[in-house]
């Protein structure tokens, strides 16, 4: 299975997209719509460089991540005839999501952006708060000092949970500064987020009950993709749901550990990273290295990125020693009757996985075959099927295996 994620702010840059712009209508044609919204030179945000500085503002950055990604998207869906099993976003990477899972049409989405971006500096100018990043130290830590620095009245919150040691503080600046200073004597490195305010914390209130007002207007749709919320990384259902966990996303951390690790739960193998640059694939580096993630932004050449999906020839042998390895190295979880019953299989199965590497020039079908004894194998030593899929996403790499 292959998931969609979506980056939020923060990883713009000025020209991100240009070349899928050039090459294809589908692109432009994103572009032309979101104009209609919101006027014909407001891509200049995107393109011009004498507009850098406005591409760092709240509004302005907001919107061009969410279209750059529905334009990608729509894209990758035109290029190629790969099926999305699921799609989620940090941050505003939510909406992008929900909009390419067709929750929201690109026009509402604009306007939900929009009003989010707005609503948010509005809080923040009413405060002087900040963002900042805080790695290695473990979360536990970083909550730990986070709510005893709130028991003497400062006002300092875990924002997002990134990594298993990387994840934001938000807060008043100079309570993040002093929680900030204790963090770095406990070992770890922090560092200023180049954002206006203290986002995913209780001081978003007053934006979160603007927010909720705006989604008796627009509602949510149920997806046609399953979307997984960041908030508490279950799916999407549409209707007043959604909107409370949207509106929740302003005023809660943002939960993106919990987000691969479902991915991940649900057999996803890989993701492709709709948006600019390649942070979320680096994120799943350090918190799920089983999910491999492609940078759209980065994979864009006419077919690079399905070459990129797939798994080549030249690997098939060592698919073929991975099948191998993961028969020999999974521990026996049976311990019923028909232990040698099972014992037996697990056997038999083994020397077919040895008949199949031994072949001198393995084709796909031995490929294909060699995963499905590993499957059987697998499941008579008690692997349950979620357990099995992981297993298989190991040995292929997250990549698929076509004919």
């Amino acid at each position: 299975m292959i998931a969609a994620v979506f980056p939020g702010v923060g990883a713009q840059y000025t020209g991100m997209g240009a070349a899928l712009r050039d090459r294809h209508k589908a692109y432009r044609d994103t572009l032309d719509e979101a104009a209609a919204v919101l006027g014909d030179d407001w891509a200049d945000v995107i393109y011009d460089p004498g507009h850098k500085a406005r591409l760092k503002r709240q509004e302005e950055s907001q919107l061009a991540v969410l279209v750059t990604g529905v334009a990608m998207f729509r894209v990758f869906r035109q290029e190629t005839s790969l099926p999305i099993s699921f799609c989620a976003g940090h941050s505003l990477g939510e909406y992008t999501a929900l909009c390419c899972a067709e929750a929201f049409d690109l026009p509402d989405a604009i306007r939900l952006v929009r009003r989010r971006a707005q609503l948010i500096r509005q809080a923040s100018d009413a405060l002087t708060g900040t963002m900042m990043w805080v790695i290695n130290l473990e979360a536990d830590v970083v909550r730990a000092i986070c709510a005893a620095a709130r028991e003497d009245g400062a006002r300092v919150h875990v924002s997002a949970y990134d990594a298993p040691r990387q994840v934001a503080i938000s807060g008043d600046t100079t309570d993040v500064n002093a929680a900030a200073r204790e963090l770095e004597a406990r070992g770890a490195l922090v560092y200023p987020l180049r954002l206006e305010g203290p986002y995913h914390s209780p001081l978003m209130r007053p934006a979160a009950e603007a927010m909720a007002e705006l989604f008796t207007e627009i509602p949510v749709r149920p997806p046609s993709v399953p979307v997984l919320s960041g908030v508490d990384g279950e799916r999407h259902q549409g209707g007043e749901r959604s909107a409370e966990l949207l509106v929740r996303q302003l005023v809660e951390p943002v939960r993106w550990v919990g987000v691969q690790r479902a991915l991940a739960d649900e057999g996803v193998g890989q993701a492709v990273e709709f948006g600019p640059g390649a942070v979320l694939g680096f994120l799943a580096e350090k918190t799920v290295p089983a999910l491999r993630v492609l940078p759209y932004d980065r994979l864009s050449g006419e077919g690079e990125l399905a070459a990129a999906l797939r798994v080549a020839e030249e690997d098939y042998p060592r698919i073929l020693d991975a099948c191998l390895r993961t028969a020999v190295s999974t521990r026996t979880l049976t311990r019923d009757g028909g232990a040698l019953a099972g014992h037996t299989a697990v056997v038999e199965r083994y020397r077919e996985l040895e008949l199949l590497r031994e072949r001198p020039a393995p084709a796909v079908a031995d490929v294909d075959r060699a995963l499905g004894v590993l499957d059987a194998l697998l499941e008579s030593k008690g692997l349950a099927p979620r357990e099995r899929a992981g297993a298989r996403n190991r040995v292929l790499s997250g990549r698929l295996l076509t004919g």
